[in-house]
């Protein structure tokens, strides 16, 4: 893990972007009780285009010429880590994440990583199985760990209130 750390860090000081977080179930796990993950997700910030498409090639073409070339759909082996790149959208509760992530050390290498109440308007937002599960565990097990103000506040400024609302009307069902 310290060597793929270590990598995403020289990624950035190459330029490849601006800022990298982990985000996902890893991130996650910085507060709460180890949750199962396959993988490592990093959102990362691009240095400004001039066109509409964001493309990750040269961040892939980089890693392979360091000998990091074993793809998987849309992951790479980073040291033995299977690594997702994620970038996002300005506006974006990505966006938000990114700015408010919170500086922590991992295998001594400095690190941001997303704030809990980010990671968990993110579950509302995908809103897949795994994401409720785990939104479900977070109300029922480590409610006191929630800044639930924090995180209200982001859900109504991303639209995501009504979602969470039916969420939250099925675990008091």
């Amino acid at each position: 893990m310290q060597e793929t750390l270590q990598t995403l860090q020289e990624l950035q000081d190459g330029g490849f972007y601006s800022r990298w977080a982990i985000s996902g179930a890893m991130a996650l796990n910085m507060y709460i009780d180890p949750v199962f993950t396959e993988d490592l997700d990093v959102t990362i910030q691009l240095p400004p285009s001039s066109g509409l498409i964001v493309t990750l090639a040269p961040i892939f073409s980089e890693l392979a010429s360091r000998g990091f070339d074993t793809i998987d759909g849309d992951h790479i082996d980073i040291a033995g880590v299977s690594v997702q790149f994620l970038a996002f959208a300005p506006g974006s509760l990505e966006e938000d994440a990114m700015r408010e992530a919170r500086p922590l050390t991992l295998f001594g290498v400095q690190v941001l990583v997303f704030p809990l109440e980010h990671l968990l308007a993110i579950m509302i937002q995908l809103g897949r199985a795994k994401d409720k599960q785990r939104l479900a565990s977070m109300i029922e097990d480590y409610r006191e760990r929630v800044d639930w103000d924090c995180f209200h506040s982001l859900l109504n400024k991303h639209g995501l209130a009504e979602k969470f609302n039916r969420f939250k009307r099925t675990l008091d069902a």
